[in-house]
């Protein structure tokens, strides 16, 4: 048998490991930026995602733990007339909630409009609740998803994130318009009133696939 080789000295003296037989090294793998990118962008992604995700379970079990459905007849009935004006056919609920930033809708399939606790006199809820339909019926919470979603992908862009907020503004200022559309002077004054109102009020509880009553302020 041969003898085993001999330990191979470099010039400062240091003695390594003798070659595997054959002269050949086992190469010695570096971790290269392409392999830390994807774990980055992934944690990146994933840390806001689970924030709003725990943000939103977190919304819905206050509502269904303190929200209780409007029995006013007045209201049930200028709901109903609204959804009939827009041509809603989905289902759609009227709750009163303690803790919410104000009057509000959640819920992409099935609308559930959201009153803060004490209710909303009748102009002025004639106005949110047509606010919240017009948000409904233009789908305006799956655009508010993908807006959100794209925020997630990118986000270590700040432009993406500036125009995910400008877009967002935009969905509130054309349902504004469409709201006050053929309004006369005096009920555009109202609806304004009414949206300063909730700007002064607007606080605690909401989420992200929401539209808070405040207008495209």
């Amino acid at each position: 048998p041969s003898a085993p080789p001999e330990p191979v000295t470099t010039p400062a003296g240091r003695t390594d490991p003798a070659p595997a037989e054959g002269g050949a090294r086992p190469a010695a793998r570096s971790l290269a930026l392409s392999d830390v990118l994807p774990w980055l962008w992934l944690s990146g992604a994933a840390v806001p995602a689970l924030w709003h995700g725990i943000g939103y379970l977190r919304f819905r079990d206050h509502v269904r733990r303190w929200g209780r459905p409007v029995t006013d007849p007045a209201a049930v009935d200028m709901l109903e007339a609204l959804r009939a004006e827009l041509g809603i056919a989905a289902p759609g609920e009227l709750v009163e909630c303690p803790g919410v930033a104000g009057p509000m809708m959640t819920g992409l399939l099935r609308p559930t409009i959201l009153l803060p606790a004490g209710g909303v006199d009748g102009e002025a809820l004639w106005f949110i609740l047509r606010h919240e339909l017009t948000h409904f019926r233009r789908r305006d919470i799956g655009y508010k998803l993908l807006l959100l979603c794209a925020a997630l992908v990118h986000w270590f862009n700040p432009l993406v994130h500036q125009v995910a907020r400008q877009a967002a503004r935009d969905l509130e200022l054309a349902c504004d318009n469409r709201v006050v559309a053929g309004a006369s002077p005096v009920q555009r004054r109202t609806y304004a009133r009414t949206l300063l109102a909730a700007l002064e009020t607007a606080s605690a509880s909401t989420t992200s696939l929401s539209t808070p009553w405040q207008g495209g302020s």
